[in-house]
């Protein structure tokens, strides 16, 4: 993987990532090439190289960095207790950002990285910590478009990750129709085929992520960027709900996964972790979040999934799990709900009881939508189901 931060300087400021600082496209000391070429000539198709900017034409802006303190704007998506903020505490990949085009540049810019053809995973933080909600960000990898939002101050920066396919030795990042859209860091691996000896492209071969959701006890949200609109103001006191899409004939959601790690909930800008219990259905088809703690108000969050593994081949059990696509997701709680009690009654009655010395650690519990039978998954991989009945629940 190579790991690249957008900052000010030459020095890394971040352990494990090269330093970009708006240099025009060309080999840097780290052996690898890459940098900024005008944005003609890379979204041209004449098949001629795209041209490396000249630096030291474009203003100071083009690379910044935030220290100190500043003042959020106050535009009514946050309290006006929460808009003063301390960039010196915020994870320093955030602190740094690049532009692709401002009012005052001689000539809209894009970023290019010499790779070999073939599928990559790109994972960027797209935004900006500080400063005016003056961007329609707007950025394209290889001419998808990955992230497409219009700032306000509860939601600046989000972090995205797609899988795109490079074909003419350059991966390039461009954001034509945006205006002053910004970059802050940037990750890239290349995503192998596992099975090149069929007619499927690599992405095909691995399981991935999809429609994140927060959910509590009064409402559902989603935590992608809708027709523009953020998702923001999300219940703190929501779980987090993933669905999965699986290969054809390999199973879902490996239940060591739900603990190895792979899975990471932190403040967006602050890197500070959230502690969580992770879960999956019956079928291994979802994945549910579940922070141990309610969620601080006003605060942005980061869900970034990374080495989760599938169940491998449903025909045969001797083979390999595989690594599901590289996931994240960005997303702003609102105010904590208006505190209210309830009654809940306990019984001591055992329902449902499991060996852990045979490996029957249960892991979820979840009815059939007919309320017919009970589906519980334990550690070990096991399924076991109940009958209920429909007079006494029993």
């Amino acid at each position: 993987m190579v790991k690249i931060n957008f900052q000010d300087g030459t020095t890394p400021k971040v352990a494990g990532y090269l330093v970009d600082n708006f240099k025009g496209y060309g080999t840097r000391g780290s052996g690898y090439t890459y940098g900024w070429v005008t944005q003609a000539s890379a979204l041209d198709a004449d098949g001629t190289r795209a041209m490396p900017i000249n630096g030291a034409s474009y203003p100071l802006i083009a690379i910044s960095e935030r220290t100190g303190t500043g003042t959020l704007p106050n535009d009514g998506t946050l309290p006006s207790g929460r808009l003063s903020v301390n960039f010196d505490s915020y994870d320093r990949r955030l602190t740094g950002y690049a532009h692709f085009d401002h009012p005052s540049y001689p000539a809209r810019a894009a970023w290019e990285m010499a790779v070999a053809n073939g599928w990559y995973e790109v994972t960027v933080a797209v935004g900006d910590t500080g400063g005016p909600n003056d961007s329609i960000n707007r950025l394209y990898t290889e001419g998808k478009l990955v992230s497409s939002f219009t700032p306000v101050s509860a939601f600046k920066t989000e972090l995205v990750t797609t899988t795109v396919r490079v074909q003419d030795g350059h991966l390039t990042l461009s954001a034509q129709g945006g205006m002053i859209t910004e970059m802050q860091y940037l990750e890239v691996r290349a995503l192998p085929d596992p099975t090149p000896g069929d007619t499927r492209q690599a992405p095909a071969d691995y399981a991935y992520f999809t429609n994140p959701t927060a959910i509590s006890d009064t409402k559902t949200a989603t935590l992608d960027i809708v027709n523009g609109k953020l998702p923001i103001k999300i219940d703190p006191t929501s779980d987090i709900a993933l669905g999965v899409h699986v290969v054809p004939g390999r199973g879902g959601v490996l239940l060591q996964s739900l603990t190895d790690g792979s899975i990471k909930v932190y403040e967006t800008l602050t890197g500070k972790p959230v502690a969580y219990n992770a879960n999956t259905s019956g079928g291994f088809d979802t994945v549910t979040i579940s922070p141990t703690a309610d969620l601080k108000p006003y605060t942005s969050y980061t869900v970034l999934v990374d080495g989760f593994q599938d169940r491998g081949s449903n025909s045969d059990p001797n083979a390999p799990t595989r690594d599901f696509q590289k996931f994240s997701t960005t997303f702003t709680t609102g105010a904590a709900p208006a505190g209210g009690g309830q009654t809940v009654a306990f019984n001591d009655t055992v329902e449902v009881t499991s060996d852990p010395g045979l490996g029957e650690s249960y892991t979820s519990i979840e009815m059939s939508p007919d309320k017919a039978f009970l589906y519980v998954t334990s550690m070990a991989g096991t399924i076991t189901r109940w009958a209920v009945s429909q007079t006494t629940g029993d």
